[in-house]
């Protein structure tokens, strides 16, 4: 029986073998083509905007109104074409130059017209008051500085007495500084340049 079996088998495997053989190169069979000379290419298609590398923008130092415009957007313009003609204002740039002199004659004459008494004498009064207050604060300093040194004040109490000199003496400074300009005649190099 077992022999049968196998017989059996073999003639099975066999008659696979052999279908397949038959059978297994023609598997499905689609559309056939021809093979032609020629090229292979792709096509894409797409939208979008192409710019320039080169771009100039253009800006007037001058407020003028446009008479002619020789050229729109997307033009080819070479050196030396005539894009633009202004209208003719040149009663406006007159103007305006007389209006810079003017400026500047002011700010001149304000500038050499020399100090007020009153000011000059307001801030002789303030450098007095600051010298005063000045000597008070370093006559405090020292008795605190004897102070501190036998330890009957503290190091707050200290460093503020010298805080308050050293802003008299800022303040004493400024007010000099101040009265100099005031007093202080135009320079010539101020009258050249205005």
């Amino acid at each position: 029986m077992k022999k049968k079996y196998i017989i059996a088998s073999a003639v099975i495997i066999a008659i696979f073998v052999i279908a397949s053989l038959l059978y297994g190169g023609q598997g499905d069979v689609g559309e056939t083509y021809k093979v032609k000379l020629g090229s292979i290419k792709k096509t894409v298609e797409e939208t979008g905007t192409v710019y320039s590398k080169r771009v100039n923008t253009f800006y007037s130092d001058i407020s003028r109104r446009i008479q002619t415009l020789n050229v729109s957007v997307g033009d080819k313009v070479k050196k030396g074409d005539v894009i633009l003609i202004y209208e003719n204002n040149y009663d406006l740039e007159i103007e305006r130059a007389k209006k810079q002199i003017e400026a500047i004659t002011a700010t001149y004459n304000e500038s050499v017209k020399g100090a007020n008494f009153q000011e000059i004498s307001n801030l002789k009064l303030q450098i007095n008051t600051i010298e005063t207050n000045l000597n008070f604060a370093k006559k405090n300093l020292e008795k605190i500085e004897s102070l501190y040194e036998n330890g009957a004040v503290s190091q707050v109490e200290y460093d503020e007495a010298k805080n308050a000199v050293t802003v008299l003496e800022n303040q004493l400074q400024e007010a000099n500084n101040n009265y100099i300009l005031l007093t202080q005649e135009v320079s010539s190099n101020v009258k050249k340049t205005i």
